[in-house]
């Protein structure tokens, strides 16, 4: 077993680890719909790839790049129950988008990563309550600032960084709307986050215990964090983040 982990890229072992955090926190929850949503799917189906190509869930896939839309179809035109969409999600469209498409009211899981205003997409949403969802946070931002950027295109020439949301920026935002952070994955990318009528023997974490740094490389025996002075670059080009 220590030969396999060491002989593969890390990144296929924590994809590994990472799917069984998903299903494993599904099962906590308890599966009611078979029904999830994907904002920022790509062409790899994001996170709610395993549940549409392993497990057959219906569902809605949307992303705004025409090609990926065109190639996740292909791949998933097994399962017609998935919908896959070319939309530039917004807060002030995404509920009508969501319910154009049937998607309202209680739903298994969510999953945002659209590396710009996800924090503004999940301030707004309010025509469905997913049991599990999942968003990608900034962990260039540390774990201690409340701040994203604002809901806006990002500028022409900004740092790569500059993107998304702080983890304790999206708790903040998930407790008001009566979730816990529950974990973030290893590699400093995604948190979960659940419901609170669901799977009280799971705790919730401060952003400070959860928080794990963005890794740098993918190797099990030599991963370490990224080291960008995001706020630097960010006051050094003047742009704006906003503390919520």
């Amino acid at each position: 077993a220590d030969y396999c982990i060491r002989a593969q890229p890390l990144s296929r072992w924590l994809g590994d680890v990472y799917k069984r955090q998903i299903l494993a926190l599904l099962e906590a929850a308890g599966v009611a719909t078979r029904q999830f949503v994907e904002i920022g799917c790509g062409r790899s189906g994001g996170n709610s790839a395993v549940l549409a190509r392993e497990f057959g869930w219906c569902g809605l896939m949307i992303d705004s790049s025409r090609k990926a839309v065109e190639q996740l179809r292909m791949e998933l035109k097994g399962n017609p129950s998935v919908e896959v969409i070319k939309a530039v999600m917004t807060p002030e469209c995404v509920n009508d988008v969501l319910s154009d498409h049937g998607i309202t009211g209680d739903i298994d899981f969510l999953s945002i990563d659209i590396d710009s205003t996800d924090y503004w997409l999940l301030d707004a949403l309010a025509v469905c309550s997913p049991r599990v969802f999942v968003m990608e946070y900034n962990a260039l931002f540390g774990p201690d600032r409340a701040v994203t950027v604002p809901s806006a295109p990002i500028p022409e020439g900004a740092p790569k960084g500059y993107s998304g949301a702080s983890l304790a920026a999206l708790e903040k935002l998930a407790r008001k709307k009566g979730y816990r952070l529950v974990v973030c994955e290893e590699a400093g990318v995604n948190a979960f986050f659940l419901r609170n009528d669901l799977a009280d023997d799971i705790p919730g974490l401060s952003p400070l215990q959860a928080y794990r740094p963005l890794i740098d490389k993918y190797d099990v025996f030599d991963s370490r964090p990224k080291k960008i002075d995001i706020y630097s670059l960010i006051e050094r080009q003047k742009l704006e983040l906003v503390e919520v």
